[in-house]
């Protein structure tokens, strides 16, 4: 998996996106954050706004985070 990283997104109702990626930004309460295949594996709370994905072949997807 060199160069993907799991992605999921779980809610108080279960999970809402479970994806391989090669990069994901998206908004915590703490900023934005952008995170690689080589950053450290963590847990944030989503702010509302967008969330965005980009899997091996460049495609990006884009989710709305609401309140």
């Amino acid at each position: 998996m060199s160069g993907q990283i799991g992605f999921k997104v779980v809610t108080p109702e279960g999970t809402a996106v479970e994806k391989t990626v090669s990069f994901t930004k998206l908004m915590s309460i703490t900023g934005e954050i952008g995170v690689t295949p080589s950053h450290t594996p963590m847990l944030v709370i989503l702010k509302p706004g967008k969330l965005m994905t980009r899997d091996i072949n460049a495609t990006e997807t884009t989710y709305f985070v609401p309140e």
